[in-house]
């Protein structure tokens, strides 16, 4: 007879951290108030056009996070 190893499987709870905040924490405070200002600015930022502004300045992050932090998919 074998051993159940799996009998209690179950799908692991996921819960991302949320990279835009992760981002903001390593900011100075007025480049965290500007990110935020920015990310919580639909009307002029797109999540492509803001990804895009932030990899020009050096700064690596994809535009799935940025609208999962915005539709309150995130952690925060």
């Amino acid at each position: 007879m074998g051993i159940a190893l799996l009998e209690d499987l179950q799908p692991a709870k996921y819960s991302p951290v949320c990279k835009v905040r992760a981002l903001a924490e390593t900011l100075e405070e007025s480049d965290r108030k500007i990110l935020m200002n920015a990310v919580n600015d639909t009307e002029n930022w797109g999540a492509i056009a803001l990804r895009n502004a932030l990899q020009k300045r050096g700064v690596t992050m994809s535009d799935k996070p940025i609208q999962r932090h915005r539709d309150g998919r995130c952690d925060c």
